[in-house]
């Protein structure tokens, strides 16, 4: 990508400055520059147009560079923009400070024009190839060894688009060696410990002194070592291929960091020894799950508390478990259900035996039995719980207790009268006199008043009753609502969560990194990227790549059909397994391949099309990179030193992935040793 397309914005007081910077920042090719004396003009520009990068100073009138970076990290396109603060202050900021405030990197004043160039234009060529870096899979230890600070950010933030982050940094060789024996005692067992970037020129101790001191250790064979030097020359006879496995000139291009640094990363491929249709993984096995316990036996005094009884299993189901920190991030039911089906067995196919994968099963029962226990709780009808609140909760209420109490007095009053009455009729008929009559007279005059008192409180019970069983039942409603809302939002954390962990997992799965590095499938490691995938491409036919063992594959392309039919059968001959196919043609939509080949046999020779813009139209058709497709180049004619050694040269001289038709059945033999070597 060329500089050109990076905004820059050049904020300083000082002309001197801002002059040595656009000097130095046209050198390289970045001609899109403005520039603002102070912070408020900064503000009134950055509100105007879209930058991709800012030179601030700290030190400045009216509005200094701590107000610009505060007002940065107020807007929503922070993350759009970076910032190389420069000013005298910056060493008493500290790295702390410098990751709050975001800034990309720091440049001390005083600063000459080759530490400004070095600096400058390494970060401003990692922010040129940002949008083309295709992600690796490596959470291996990476540690940083260099005295500048700005070359440390810098380099961090390439490894970071690379998506590497298990990153440690030191600023001399005395601190660097000292990280280095924490890891040879952390990784005592392994062959090899993680990868060091190595400045050669720093104070205390160097680079140089450094490496002697490990090889006197018996660390230096542990480590694979990028060294980093103004004098690429000097830096380059180190290079021994066993612990010194590359050289970087500061400044550096994406591109030569990339090549420096996959091959130290990559593994082997994996062979499975199940057949993918033979693995049976949780999602394949049916739980029963305890049913709810019948509203009949459940004695509650209030509705809170009848709720509580209900939702403790709930409770006990996620008492244990823990949520992502991006606590808003949910991952719905029946998105969840499309992902077991389109990613996560697919995924854990590759890797059924995944460090987490207890873990996971764990995580998928646990939401297996909340969304059955949602379920039950949602088929409660409304009669059951009216029947609940009649028989269980309204003789709990005070008023209705009260009323239900005078209107049993009242009915054994009445009953008692009847009796009495019943009585006195039978007196009256063997001896009538006044007395009886009167006391006849009085006990209907007080019957007519009980029942008329036993009416009233019976309208007052049903009132009442009708009222708290809307009141109770409006509760429940709400009751209900809230806590299957508050179900059905952990459940999709919890989906959340194991989204999270699988992921996780496969970071830490040989299987899986080695499948996704040496297969060419350098994929971003989250669901998204893979939900893209399936919108995106062929996703039926890659579905069906994961569901049989995996294949080498071999492209074969650009020769004539004799050519490519004879080098298809002869490689066939050494490896049988493998699937290889030829094509003539160039085109490579014309393929149906739903991933990228293992290895692609080009034709220099061939007159349709040039190999290099094939190259161009495969990555940009898979979505990677040239630099990241395995080729080997086949060749007629003499090859010139100038494309062997291009800026942009597609031949590999460390691993020389070039060789000369063959003809003779040996060197067809020595054809198939050579595509094995550059795909294993």
């Amino acid at each position: 990508m060329k500089g050109a397309v990076i905004k820059i914005l050049i904020v300083d007081d000082s002309l001197t400055v801002r002059k040595i910077v656009t000097r130095y920042l046209l050198k390289h090719g970045y001609d899109q520059i403005d520039e603002a004396v102070d912070g408020k003009e900064a503000l009134a520009l950055l509100q105007q147009y879209e930058y991709g990068c800012i030179f601030l100073d700290i030190n400045m009138p009216v509005m200094d560079g701590f107000a610009v970076l505060e007002w940065l990290n107020r807007v929503p396109w922070r993350d759009q923009i970076h910032v190389v603060v420069m000013s005298t202050e910056v060493i008493q900021l500290g790295q702390k400070r410098i990751r709050e405030l975001q800034i990309d990197t720091v440049i001390p004043k005083p600063f000459s024009g080759s530490e400004f160039e070095r600096t400058a234009v390494s970060l401003l060529n990692v922010i040129s190839s940002k949008a083309q870096t295709v992600q690796l899979v490596y959470d291996g230890p990476i540690m940083i060894i260099d005295d500048s600070l700005a070359m440390r950010n810098i380099i961090r933030k390439q490894l970071e688009n690379l998506n590497c982050l298990n990153v440690a940094e030191a600023v001399n060789g005395k601190e660097g060696l000292e990280k280095i024996s924490e890891w040879a005692m952390l990784y005592e067992d392994d062959e090899k410990m993680g990868i060091v970037f190595l400045d050669l020129t720093m104070p205390v101790m160097d680079g140089l002194q450094l490496i002697e001191i490990l090889e006197e250790k018996e660390l230096l064979s542990k480590l694979q070592i990028i060294v980093l030097s103004g004098s690429i020359d000097m830096a380059l006879t180190m290079v021994d291929g066993s612990s010194i496995m590359a050289a970087l000139p500061k400044p550096f291009e994406h591109t030569a960091f990339v090549q420096a640094f996959r091959p130290l990363i990559e593994e082997k491929p994996i062979r499975l020894q199940t057949r993918l249709s033979e693995i049976k993984l949780f999602f394949d096995v049916k739980k029963n799950v305890e049913n709810l316990a019948s509203l009949d036996v459940i004695e509650t005094e209030t509705l809170s508390e009848l709720a509580e009884f209900l939702f403790a299993s709930f409770e006990s189901m996620t008492l244990e478990l823990s949520f992502p920190k991006e606590r808003l991030r949910e991952i719905p039911k029946e998105i969840f259900a499309s992902f077991i089906e389109s990613v996560y067995r697919s995924v854990l196919m590759i890797d059924h035996r995944i460090e987490n994968y207890f873990e996971l099963e764990y995580l998928y029962d646990q939401l297996q039995k909340i969304d059955r226990y949602e379920s039950q709780i949602s088929a409660i009808t409304t009669e059951e719980i009216l029947g609940y609140i009649r028989m269980k909760l309204l003789p709990k209420n005070n008023e209705y207790a009260e009323l239900s109490a005078k209107i049993s007095r009242y009915r054994i009053a009445i009953k008692t009268l009847i009796e009495r009455k019943n009585k006195l009729i039978q007196m009256y008929k063997e001896t009538p006199t006044k007395q009886l009559k009167e006391t006849y007279e009085k006990y209907e005059h007080d019957l007519a008043s009980y029942r008329g008192a036993l009416g009233n409180h019976d309208k007052q019970l049903n009132d009442l009753s009708q009222f708290l069983e809307n009141e109770i039942m409006d509760q429940w409603e709400q009751i209900l609502k809230a806590q299957i809302h508050r179900m059905v939002k952990t459940a999709n954390q919890i989906r959340a969560e194991f989204d999270r962990s699988l992921w996780k997992g496969m970071r830490t799965s040989k299987s899986f990194r080695s499948y996704c590095n040496t297969q060419g499938r350098h994929l971003e490691l989250t669901t998204q990227s893979w939900l893209e995938h399936e919108n995106n491409r062929l996703y039926g036919q890659l579905r069906h790549f994961f569901e049989v063992d995996f294949r080498t594959s071999v492209l074969i392309v650009g020769f004539k059909d004799s050519e490519g039919s004879r080098m298809r059968e002869e490689l066939k001959k050494n490896f049988p397994m493998y699937d290889i196919q030829a094509f003539t043609n160039w085109t490579i939509k014309n393929y149906g391949l739903p991933y990228v080949p293992n290895l692609f046999i080009l034709n220099r020779e061939s007159q349709e099309e040039g190999f290099e813009t094939y190259l161009n139209e495969v990555a940009k058709r898979f979505e990677t990179s040239v630099e990241m497709l395995n080729t080997l180049i086949v060749y007629k004619g003499a090859i010139k030193s100038s494309e062997l050694i291009g800026t942009d040269s597609l031949y590999n001289l460390k691993r020389k992935n070039y060789i000369k038709m063959p003809s003779s059945p040996h060197e067809y033999t020595m054809m198939a040793l050579k595509a094995k070597s550059l795909i294993f």
